[in-house]
């Protein structure tokens, strides 16, 4: 899975929404840097790109890279702004990473299933052995 992210290309310019398609949670803007907008309570009744772009800053930052899950595109009715959708992005800033989905997660940690072959077969030779002592 880590390694089907990894592909993934970001564009100056680009604007992800991060969440569900009926109801994205945030907006990301990427420029040199990024910025992730959320809606405040006084602009739930505009326009969607302005509900976001109104709302408040939650996280202003450099990046090294952003790594998104499946990404599609968005149309936002009367903008013609070329905007796009995905369930999780995490963005990588030197060694730590940042996950946005629902909410933000700082110092995220991937669970990647993917484990060296040696390791695996050092594990089940550990506990074929064990079995056999008892």
């Amino acid at each position: 899975m880590l390694i089907k992210w990894l592909k993934n290309k970001v564009y100056i310019g680009m604007n992800i929404f991060v969440g569900s398609e009926k109801n994205p949670t945030f907006l990301v803007e990427i420029n040199k840097n990024i910025t992730v907008y959320k809606p405040d309570k006084y602009s739930k009744n505009e326009d969607p790109y302005e509900k976001y772009s109104l709302g408040e800053i939650i996280l202003e930052t450099s990046f090294d890279s952003v790594i998104y899950k499946g990404l599609t595109k968005y149309n936002i009715p009367g903008y013609p702004i070329k905007a796009y959708i995905t369930p999780e992005l995490i963005i990588r800033i030197k060694d730590k990473y940042i996950c946005i989905t629902n909410k933000l997660t700082y110092n995220y940690k991937f669970k990647d299933k993917f484990k060296d072959k040696k390791t695996m077969k050092k594990k089940t030779m550990k506990k074929k052995t064990m079995k056999k002592t008892i």
